[in-house]
């Protein structure tokens, strides 16, 4: 794959003196809950002026339009039938702020594009128009077939600018899916777009529990394997993505599944069977350095660390219904956290620290999902199914803003995803692409 080169832009004096200084803050993510932020993007403008298509500056601003409606923090000014801002240049002389402003535009995204070939360059502007001054410009030079990736470059970099945090519209989920007949492990950008969905798989098996490497450069899974005599066995596996190599690292008899890299990247949380019960043991990323966390005679499974490395949450039949516990990374102070149903489980730790989001069978006989703080205080309902549909297996987005998770609520399980707050529910892949069901969203790629 050729890489997308990235060219500073040096066109103006004032964008180099802005870096200066410290980074200023526009948008206070939080209070989008209250109001939302007003921001324009202008019709992208063909600077050949010759015959290229105009669905080429359709396709860019179309990807950043909806890379920035994901963030939920915007609302979008349209220019109406006002030519004059339609048609003008993406240079500050030639931009008319105090029109824009006058629709109720805060911010205004501007550019233009040229295609060279197979090649296109893109420019683009973001702006204060109160201000009427750059906040950023970037400069993109790439293949034509990588016009998506250049735009979700860019939403990044406007959401970094204007909140101080990083875009996640770079970011990929796995999934497993039983469309190819068995159940292999595939990949998809952040948003769900079908033709960037990879097969990473192809083991002609059951493959379960996938997870990222902190790095995004590796990812785990566990596969039922075939041993001599024929004798199958869940063993857990480790996939280069670049090389889409793998390695089996623990082939132990019976269950090596549920895997979960910590946040540090120096060690894997596992639940491993071949001591008799399932419990939760801690091993190095080539399945070494094993020790044991647990040891109880109920199951122990689905372990998911804290932000920092240094907690585990897991779910446990001791309750004696499965509840969640939480313990030292070295298996000590093991606590209760939930008390409500009859079955939680597939615990998943808010990269913020502060909450934990679940599924769970709690009021009916469907498995909805469910969120509660650290402390096991403040549980909240996140969705509703009706009888005998399931909202299942949450994963947070790495800037802890978003949950993607399974439902079968059309008759076959498709991917989906809501705000941490449960709002903003929508589908991301439910049609074509048989049961999906194990998301996993990646660390910031």
């Amino acid at each position: 794959m050729k890489k997308i080169y990235l060219i500073p832009v040096i066109l103006f004096s004032f964008y180099t003196a802005h870096h200066l200084f410290a980074k200023r803050v526009y948008i206070v993510v939080d209070d989008a809950k209250i109001r939302k932020t007003n921001i324009a993007i202008a019709s992208f403008k063909n600077l050949k002026n010759d015959k290229t298509a105009k669905s080429v500056g359709d396709g860019i601003r179309d990807v950043i339009l909806a890379d920035l409606q994901f963030s939920n923090i915007f609302s979008f000014i349209e220019s109406g039938q006002n030519e004059l801002l339609q048609k003008t240049g993406h240079e500050p002389e030639e931009i008319n702020f105090k029109e824009w402003g006058a629709l109720g535009a805060e911010f205004l995204i501007h550019g233009g594009y040229r295609l060279e070939g197979d090649r296109f360059i893109f420019e683009t502007r973001l702006y204060d128009i109160k201000q009427g001054r750059l906040i950023v410009g970037k400069n993109y030079k790439a293949d034509r077939k990588d016009m998506r990736k250049v735009s979700h470059r860019f939403s990044d970099a406007v959401m970094e600018e204007l909140t101080g945090e990083k875009g996640i519209f770079q970011t990929k989920i796995l999934f497993v899916s039983d469309k190819s007949g068995n159940k292999e492990l595939y990949s998809v950008d952040f948003d769900g777009y079908p033709e960037s969905i990879e097969k990473l798989t192809d083991h002609k098996s059951i493959v379960l529990s996938p997870a990222w490497a902190p790095d995004g450069k590796k990812v785990s899974y566990s596969c039922y394997m075939t041993h001599p005599r024929h004798i199958q066995n869940l063993d857990l596996l480790v996939m280069d993505l670049e090389e889409r190599e793998f390695e089996v690292i623990s082939s132990e008899s019976g269950q090596n599944s549920g895997s979960n890299w910590s946040p540090n990247g120096e060690e894997i949380a596992v639940t491993l069977s071949f001591e008799g019960n399932p419990e939760i043991y801690l091993m190095d990323d080539e399945g070494g350095n094993r020790r044991r966390l647990t040891t109880h005679r109920e199951v122990d499974v689905e372990p998911s660390w804290s932000p920092d490395s240094e907690k585990i949450v897991f779910s446990s039949g001791r309750a004696p219904f499965a509840h969640l516990h939480i313990m030292n990374k070295d298996g000590s102070n093991v606590t209760r956290l939930t008390h409500a149903g009859k079955y939680n489980s597939t615990p998943a730790w808010s990269p913020k620290g502060d909450k934990i989001a679940f599924s769970a069978q709690i009021d009916a006989a469907s498995f909805d999902l469910y969120l509660i703080l650290s402390n096991g205080t403040g549980l909240r309902r996140l969705t509703k199914t009706t009888p005998r549909k399931h909202n299942e297996h949450p994963s947070w987005s790495p800037d802890g803003r978003h949950i993607v998770f399974t439902s079968n609520r059309t008759g076959k399980y498709g991917l989906y995803v809501m705000t941490e707050e449960g709002d903003n529910e929508r589908p991301l892949l439910i049609k074509n692409f048989g049961n999906i069901t194990s998301p996993e969203w990646s660390p910031y790629l």
